[in-house]
């Protein structure tokens, strides 16, 4: 018997034998980045939806807070007698029959007449009460309220408010109930 025969055989069975028992590195590699690249494709989408969702949320409590002031808004206007606003002056007055005048402030805020006639009051925080420093905050995203409309007889009130580059405005009118004219 030949020996140099028995030594192939041998290292040709050892061969084969590795190659079902394992894997080798490339197979590995490739596995790896396969994972890679699902995981990424996951993950950004995943990342897509929460900021639609996030932006969905602030746009959702701007609509809530917008609503709250309008409401507290409608409330007083609608039983005032006259509004009181000017240029130069970040106040929003109702005056009314039994409670005397109610103020809705714009704290830092600054009014200017626009060309139509409009008084715009800019700020950050629209604040309710009767004035003395007592007042409540309605809301903390306020970017600029608009006022216009006889001043005796009813008004149309315009509130943009914004949080993280995301606005959101509701507009109304209001008649006086217990105007004099």
């Amino acid at each position: 018997m030949d020996i140099s025969k028995i030594k192939n055989k041998g290292s040709d069975a050892m061969d084969k034998g590795k190659r079902k028992n394992g894997i080798t590195l490339i197979e590995l590699i490739i596995t790896l980045g396969l994972i890679g690249v699902i995981t990424a494709l996951v993950f950004s989408f995943f990342f897509s939806n929460k900021r639609t969702l996030d932006k969905v949320e602030v746009k959702a409590d701007l609509q809530y807070e917008a609503k709250e002031v309008m409401n507290k808004i409608s409330k007083y206007a609608m039983e005032a007698t006259e509004a009181k606003y000017q240029q130069g002056d970040s106040t929003l007055r109702f005056a009314t029959v039994e409670d005397g005048d109610i103020v809705f402030t714009v704290k830092g805020g600054e009014s200017n007449f626009n060309e139509q006639g409009r008084v715009i009051i800019t700020g950050k925080e629209i604040l309710f009460g009767d004035g003395s420093g007592d007042d409540k905050i309605l809301s903390e995203n306020l970017k600029n309220i608009t006022v216009y409309g006889d001043k005796k007889k009813n008004i149309t009130v315009e509130l943009v408010l914004e949080k993280k580059d995301i606005s959101y405005s509701v507009k109304d009118s209001f008649l006086f109930r217990n105007s004099k004219q």
